[in-house]
């Protein structure tokens, strides 16, 4: 593309249009820019990155109140929402799959003969007018990127309400608002049928060049073409065993309340594949709905290209069961610091929190710790560890130890009364951090479960996707085990994965994922935290923190002060603002007096190893971001030096009781 052309196109792209046309008919602003392009020259488009909204949609979400106007899929059906809305979605990365073909300018052909050039950049099915046809053009096929997005995994109820925010009225978006003016009145049609239409003439034009090509659309039993938008269960009649597959493969796919995300022009150099995206991270998407069929691009390379398009094409849950967003803008979420309640890090508007929290600190963190305290029987000791382990966060790797993590064992935890129920501590600690925490994974590990549960994302190759595992979890996730609910049983194949994934989890916070003939492994940023009654089972149990419960009779289960929903509410920004001030500085002064206390703790016991100085110098660290400070003083670390005192005292005294 010459320089001249870049300019015009970039000065034509850059008209100014209504920001409430853009938000209520983005397909329209679309279709109105996608006609003053072709102007300069459809050979002229390259890969249609210049055919973009991105900036556009980031500069009005600025604004106060657009984003929280936008409807969201995360607290909305898309049967609640039309064809052609700007929604929002906030979920984690599932799965990322290959870069697909679509039909980036095709030809209208109007009943007159006449042809009309548009575009089918951020749609699936194409919107003919009635009586034309669809002709591609091959120069003309480009690239865009799904990925399979799900609302965060054990996302807690306040958590989602606040993401989806308030219930809002269904947007009117009409169909219409696609077309140009002037253009007749149009029928959303299936651009696989149209496709057919023009393969069929070509055929009859030359038999002689006529090869057998793959069906276009999936086949209903009676044989007459399926619905796009209806899975194969729905289309009634017999199911074949084919058909069976099929579903089970979409419901596979489909799962967890996920949406298939289509990405475009991720790169500045038009690439599809996003390069700053990667599986687990969490996003934010604003995007067209889609409802309709799917744009069928039959005219690839060679026949062998096109039959794989349409395999894969064919394991794609449709739209009924799996929302499809085509991504106008997305913003990717700072992994282990996103938080629901607060606004991007590294923000003015971040700074103004921190300074209003600071304010009220001391509040604030006696009613988090009175009422972790609670949950924990009266225990102070085991609520500031419990603190300490829900913020921590991993700062760097060295080797194969993760820095900065805090695993907790809170052992002497009584079991339940009834055989096989969950430990009171366990279902009190879990009750309070759903109040607390935006995520909260609560797993009680028992035999049979081991055994059954799918802990372990996988490979699902019939489908092509990535198969959900329960510790494919974002960064910043809690979970939280009961081993009390262990009893003596035998763990088959399955059950000795599980168990040394978990382990896996505590000691190195990696997680291998199965892909059938390998592993791979993927970095995970997990705080685990085991009630149990005595050490836990895990390999990795070096990897813990350990302390024994001491049981207060006259604690109470909540504090008063969180049933303030004013306090609350900060208890909840309080957190998320203590897991962002975990990276913190450490004068030299202060270091080199950290150092001599070492010395001076080994001169005393040979017992005190390097290990052991890592841990205080982790809670020192973990302390002092609690307290919201800017930096580590000595102050921060004579603190943990006593509650370490006092944890070490528990260890022997409980030892001694064994």
């Amino acid at each position: 593309m010459g320089a001249h052309a870049e300019r015009e196109i970039s000065a034509r792209t850059s008209m100014a249009f209504d920001t409430p046309a853009m938000l209520t008919a983005p397909l329209k602003v679309i279709v109105e820019e996608f006609e003053e392009l072709c102007k300069v020259g459809a050979d002229k488009l390259g890969s249609g990155a210049c055919i973009s909204m991105a900036s556009r949609v980031e500069k009005a979400l600025k604004k106060l109140g657009v984003a929280a106007g936008l409807p969201s899929l995360n607290g909305r059906r898309q049967e609640q929402l039309p064809w052609g809305a700007l929604v929002r979605f906030q979920g984690m990365i599932m799965d990322m799959r290959d870069p697909e073909y679509y039909a980036g300018i095709y030809e209208e052909v109007q009943p007159d003969g006449s042809v009309r050039l548009r575009t089918g950049k951020f749609r699936d099915s194409f919107d003919v007018p009635e009586g034309c046809t669809v002709r591609p053009r091959n120069e003309f096929t480009w690239q865009r990127t799904p990925i399979i997005c799900a609302p965060l995994p054990g996302q807690t109820a306040w958590a989602a309400e606040a993401i989806s925010g308030p219930a809002l009225p269904t947007p009117a978006v009409d169909v219409s608002t696609t077309a140009s003016p002037g253009a007749p009145a149009r029928c959303k049609r299936s651009a696989e049928a149209d496709m057919a239409e023009t393969a069929a003439a070509e055929e009859d034009m030359d038999d002689d060049m006529a090869v057998d090509e793959p069906p276009k659309r999936p086949r209903a039993p009676g044989g007459e073409p399926a619905d796009p938008s209806v899975c194969a269960p729905c289309q009634g009649g017999e199911t074949g065993e084919d058909d069976r597959q099929a579903a089970a493969a979409w419901a596979r796919s489909s799962a967890l309340g996920s949406a298939l995300v289509k990405l475009y022009d991720c790169d500045v150099d038009g690439s599809a594949e996003p390069s700053d995206l990667r599986l687990n991270d969490l996003v934010e998407v604003y995007g067209v709905l889609d409802i309709g069929g799917e744009t069928d691009v039959c005219d690839g390379p060679t026949d062998s290209i096109s039959m794989m398009m349409e395999e894969e094409k064919a394991l794609r849950p449709p739209p009924s069961a799996q929302p499809r967003l085509h991504c106008l803008y997305y913003r990717k979420l700072p992994m282990g610091r996103a938080h629901p309640l607060l606004p991007p890090p590294d923000t003015y508007e971040e700074s103004l929190a921190f300074q209003v929290a600071r304010h009220h600190v001391a509040r604030t963190r006696a009613a988090v710790l009175g009422a972790l305290s609670g949950a924990l029987c009266g225990d102070s000791l085991s609520a500031e560890l419990l603190l300490y382990s829900i913020i921590s966060r991993v700062l760097a790797r060295r080797g194969e130890v993760p820095i900065g993590k805090l695993s907790l064992n809170i052992t002497g935890c009584p079991a339940a009364v009834t055989a096989g129920g969950p430990s009171p501590v366990w279902t009190s600690v879990g009750a309070v951090l759903k109040e607390l925490l935006p995520s909260l994974h609560e797993m009680p590990l028992t035999i049979d479960k081991l055994n059954q549960s799918k802990l372990i994302p996988e490979k699902d190759y019939e489908a092509n996707s990535l198969v959900y595992g329960r510790l494919q979890m974002p960064a910043g996730s809690t979970l939280l085990l009961d081993e009390t609910t262990l009893t003596s049983g035998k763990l088959d194949e399955a059950g000795v994965r599980n168990l040394g994934a978990l382990g896996e989890l505590a000691a190195r916070q990696k997680v291998g994922y199965d892909f059938k003939y390998f592993p791979v492994e993927f970095d995970a940023d997990v705080s685990l935290i085991s009630i149990s009654s005595a050490k836990t089972v895990l390999s990795a149990s070096s990897a813990f923190c350990h302390l024994p419960l001491h049981i207060q009779p006259s604690a109470a289960p909540l504090p008063a002060a969180l049933a303030d929903p004013s306090l609350l509410h900060a208890a909840r920004g309080y957190l998320g603002l203590a897991a962002r001030s975990v990276v913190l500085d450490m004068p030299e002064p202060v270091a080199l007096a950290l150092q001599n206390d070492f010395v001076n703790a080994r001169k005393v016991s040979k017992e005190v190893s390097p290990d052991d100085f890592a841990h205080w110098l982790s809670c020192s660290r973990l302390h002092a971001a609690s307290l919201l400070a800017t930096q580590i003083d000595e102050s921060h670390y004579a603190h943990v030096r006593q509650l370490e005192a006092s944890r070490v005292a528990r260890l022997r005294a409980a030892e001694v009781c064994v």
